[in-house]
């Protein structure tokens, strides 16, 4: 990484997400069927979409 870039970058956070229908990892389901199956995504959400508000105003 070039000196002074930042370890964020606004499109990565800004991001709209990209839909998965199936994702295996080390052999084991992450998403089926478009919905995630190891973890409860909801409160992962809330705390992501904190964030892109608060590092634009940085």
């Amino acid at each position: 990484m070039p000196t002074g870039c930042p370890i964020w970058s606004p499109a990565v956070v800004c991001c709209a997400p990209l839909p998965a229908t199936h994702t295996v990892v080390h052999g084991g389901p992450v998403v089926r069927d478009g919905i995630v199956t190891t973890l409860d995504i909801q409160p992962v959400m809330r705390e992501h979409n904190r964030h892109p508000a608060r590092l634009l105003e940085s």
